[in-house]
């Protein structure tokens, strides 16, 4: 069967060469989709490229098959950092659940790029078992994994990551990191909780200027006067009124 075998990888290297040629590109990418089983090793594989548009077409046809799952658990625990993170980027892809104990051990690994994309893959699937582990990733000491784990846990939508993404807004020492904290809050942002942040800053400051506070919130209105209707913006402007009286009143004291 050897030579059965030696023909379906020929076959398959073929059609992982023809991804490179646009006009057979979408024709071999469902080939390789149908072969299935044999495909994953030589994707895997062919992970290690340096051609940046090559790169996801192999990782969402990675995505859309199945059986790939277990190469690709055991490459991202056994490979070269690079295709590690690229492995993780499958996962947030395909968003399979069966990856989640894989990437949670790839979180609390030696290299920041594999744990910045276990984290943000770990955000894509969403399991609740993650949640910890990312709110400890907020402290992690490279800069890519907190602000990895800031827009993971973004992703959850859940309320017990509200005061830990906001100490990272107020506290960590990178804006970049404050700014992806931020994204969290301009999209969710409520009048209550804005006024939790500019109290905890407040007293953490002495009273100093907020300006990224009014940034987030103020885009967080712009964004409801794009989408809501014109009864919504009448809302927004009055919740804007509230939220000026609240600062001018702060600034007196």
């Amino acid at each position: 069967m050897d030579w059965f075998t030696g023909s379906k990888q020929g076959e398959v290297k073929k059609l992982i060469a023809q991804l490179a040629d646009v006009t057979k590109r979408d024709r071999a990418a469902q080939d390789l989709i149908r072969i299935d089983e044999d495909v994953a090793p030589l994707l895997i594989e062919a992970l290690q490229t340096k051609d940046a548009n090559l790169l996801p077409v192999y990782q969402e046809i990675l995505a859309r098959i199945p059986s790939a799952t277990p190469s690709l658990i055991k490459t991202l625990n056994t490979a070269h950092p690079l295709i590690r993170g690229r492995v993780a980027e499958v996962f947030a892809i395909n968003k399979d659940r069966n990856a989640v104990p894989a990437l949670l051990e790839a979180l609390q690994g030696e290299y920041f790029t594999v744990r910045s994309r276990a984290a943000l893959a770990l955000g894509k699937i969403s399991d609740t078992k993650a949640i910890q582990p990312l709110l400890h990733a907020l402290k992690d000491q490279e800069d890519e994994v907190r602000i990895a784990a800031c827009l993971a846990l973004g992703l959850f939508k859940d309320p017990s990551t509200f005061d830990d993404l906001t100490n990272v807004l107020l506290d960590d020492p990178k804006i970049e990191v404050r700014q992806a904290a931020g994204e969290h809050w301009g999209t969710r942002i409520t009048l209550r909780r804005c006024l939790i942040l500019w109290k905890r800053y407040m007293i953490r400051s002495g009273g100093m200027s907020v300006n990224m506070l009014q940034v987030i919130y103020y885009q967080r209105l712009k964004n409801w006067a794009l989408q809501q209707s014109t009864r919504s913006l009448k809302r927004c402007k009055i919740r804007k009124g509230l939220f000026e009286s609240l600062r001018q009143s702060c600034s007196a004291n």
